[in-house]
């Protein structure tokens, strides 16, 4: 047995491991971040005022949008049974007897889209594609839509115009953003984080279309921004955002370019990594998120690149 065998027979033991199998699996483990949900999940949940008539429900991780229209409640995204669950009593605490009159959907993604049936909404709105979505997705803790909508709508809800803005081919091909001009207000889900890194490496989104969506939301008049996720903020960090995330792709695909967009090398994409990784912690190393969920992002990034997505 030499030394390099001792050490890590001895280092099993001391770790009461059975193999060398289990240890990786140990070491694998602990890429697996414990700190990005529960810093969300160990808040109170908390019902806010954002401006006049509009409001917003942070539970957990999620964040749903109240419009008191004058004519109903609207909410935007019922996210799950639990989340809809508290929200009805902050309703029913601060609009006793007034009802849910509209729930939207802003996109298919399950985890935005369960529970409205605590709600009892009299009408739900979602885009034209997500029904053959669910469908595929055998979903039955979705409340199915009353009416779909496609495009661009400008709807006028009680005493609030809401505009719905359909962004394409972004986060998905459903995806809507919730304007109210006269209120200044930006409701955008999934459409960007306030200092923060998106979950997962982000897995769902053609990042051009998302750029483009990005920048169409940055050229509106709004002062709150007001994400699905994490903390609210302002158009400033929304232009941070699609800052970081251009940043993220133009440094990996420079970086691919030099090596003839070769990304079928471990190696090649740890050297990849090696290189992109310095810059982007030094400036957005303090944002929530970026140790936990960088690496997801740039192994994201590069696979877009090398793949066309």
């Amino acid at each position: 047995m030499n030394k390099r065998q001792f050490s890590i027979t001895a280092l099993l033991n001391q770790l009461s491991l059975n193999s060398v199998e289990t240890f990786q699996q140990q070491v694998l483990k602990l890429a697996i971040p414990e700190n990005y949900f529960e810093r969300e999940t160990r808040r109170e949940p908390l019902f806010e005022k954002i401006a006049d008539r509009v409001y917003a429900f942070r539970y957990g991780f999620n964040r749903a949008l109240i419009l008191d229209t004058g004519a109903g409640l609207a909410i935007v995204d019922s996210f799950n049974r639990n989340l809809c669950e508290a929200l009805q009593k902050e309703l029913n605490y601060y609009f006793p007897q007034i009802s849910v009159e509209w729930l939207f959907y802003s996109h298919y993604h399950l985890d935005h889209v369960r529970g409205g049936k605590v709600l009892s909404p009299h009408n739900v709105f979602a885009h034209e594609k997500c029904l053959s979505y669910w469908k595929d997705l055998n979903s039955p803790d979705v409340l199915m839509p009353t009416q779909t909508i496609c495009g661009d709508q400008i709807l006028q809800l009680g005493q609030l115009e809401v505009h719905l803005l359909d962004l394409g081919l972004s986060h998905s091909d459903t995806l809507y953003a919730f304007y109210l001009s006269q209120q200044r207000v930006l409701y955008a889900p999934d459409a960007g984080f306030v200092n923060a890194v998106p979950p997962f490496g982000f897995p769902d989104f053609y990042h051009p279309g998302y750029i483009r969506a990005l920048n169409r939301l940055i050229e509106l008049d709004f002062d709150e921004f007001v994400p699905s996720h994490l903390d609210r903020g302002s158009k400033e960090d929304l232009i941070n955002f699609r800052d970081f995330m251009v940043e993220v792709r133009n440094r990996s695909e420079t970086a691919l370019a030099e090596r003839n967009y070769t990304a079928t090398s471990g190696k090649i994409i740890k050297d990849i990594f090696d290189e992109v990784y310095p810059a982007l912690k030094e400036k957005y190393g303090h944002w929530h998120g970026f140790d936990s969920m960088a690496f997801p992002l740039f192994l994201r990034q590069v696979g877009g690149v090398y793949l066309g997505h």
